[in-house]
């Protein structure tokens, strides 16, 4: 929650400091609201998008956005407390970053996103620090063991996802999307497919949020599937072996969603739910379960 408040308020006093034709998008992950508190524990992102404009000549209808990201997650075994590493069933580990992206949406319901990222894990993350003070000061319980984190290790890369969608009937449309990921923080591809039900244009995959500023709903229900080659969070650097604490990942994972997103003028509120499959095949609970909060202002 403190780490919600800081972004909320960083949020609103940048509001009247954008330009035109941008949004400002808040979204936060947890798994607390299914009284769980660890694995993918919390991930907390402020998005600041804008158009960019179109060349004088003709460009096909093509429509491109640019962005910048700030985002931190957090991770933790499910014994959280214990300070016996053989009890430990996923490694601690946090995650800070900022990124920066372009989109480019064309007709047809299709569109393509690439980026580049820069991140730090370890304690310059502030995971350990925010989470315990969090737990201290909110929810008025201990502070988390946090032994054997994964190290402080700087990382960058690059990201890409191409995105399709198929209007199948009237307020029914079919999405796909691919993505992959080529950082040192996490290496992996994969894929979302689901429908959506309603009014709403068909992007629900938080891109092309500028596509979104009118009054619409949708229900969405999903599946993502990914295999992911490399997870530092989980099974450390690819370049040396200092971590403390790793474990084999599972290379394959899987998960279900469905959820709500309403849009209006100048807001879009969305909340997503996740049952994914295991990460590691030493976690006590088959699959992990969170919600996804978003709030967007359009300005």
């Amino acid at each position: 929650m403190q780490r919600f408040l800081i972004a909320l308020i960083l949020w609103v006093v940048a509001t009247p400091l954008v330009a035109a034709q941008s949004y400002l998008n808040l979204q936060v992950d947890n798994d607390l609201y299914f009284r769980t508190d660890f694995y993918y524990s919390s991930g907390i992102f402020v998005d600041y998008g804008y158009a960019l404009p179109q060349a004088k000549k003709d460009t096909c209808g093509l429509k491109t956005y640019a962005g910048w990201k700030l985002g931190q997650e957090i991770y933790t075994p499910s014994r959280r407390y214990s300070t016996d590493l053989s009890r430990y069933d996923y490694p601690y580990s946090g995650y800070l970053f900022v990124q920066h992206q372009r989109e480019i949406l064309w007709p047809g319901q299709q569109g393509v996103k690439f980026g580049v990222q820069l991140g730090i894990s370890g304690k310059a993350s502030m995971a350990q620090s925010l989470q315990n003070l969090y737990h201290r000061l909110v929810l008025k319980l201990p502070e988390l063991a946090w032994l054997a984190a994964q190290p402080q290790r700087l990382h960058a890369g690059f990201l890409g996802s191409y995105y399709k969608g198929w209007s199948l009937a009237k307020e029914v449309v079919l999405l796909q999307k691919i993505h992959t990921e080529l950082t040192t923080h996490r290496i992996g591809a994969g894929g979302q497919v689901g429908l959506l039900l309603g009014t709403a244009p068909p992007v629900p995959y938080q891109d092309f949020l500028l596509q979104q500023n009118r009054r619409s709903w949708a229900i969405y229900i999903g599946t993502r599937q990914e295999y992911r080659w490399h997870d530092f969070p989980i099974a450390g650097s690819l370049f040396d072996d200092t971590a403390p604490f790793v474990l084999e990942s599972n290379r394959y994972r899987h998960g279900f969603e469905a959820g709500l997103i309403l849009n209006y003028p100048k807001w879009r509120l969305v909340g997503i739910y996740h049952s994914n499959s295991k990460d590691v095949d030493s976690q006590r609970l088959r699959r992990h379960k969170y919600l996804n909060l978003t709030i967007t202002r359009f300005l």
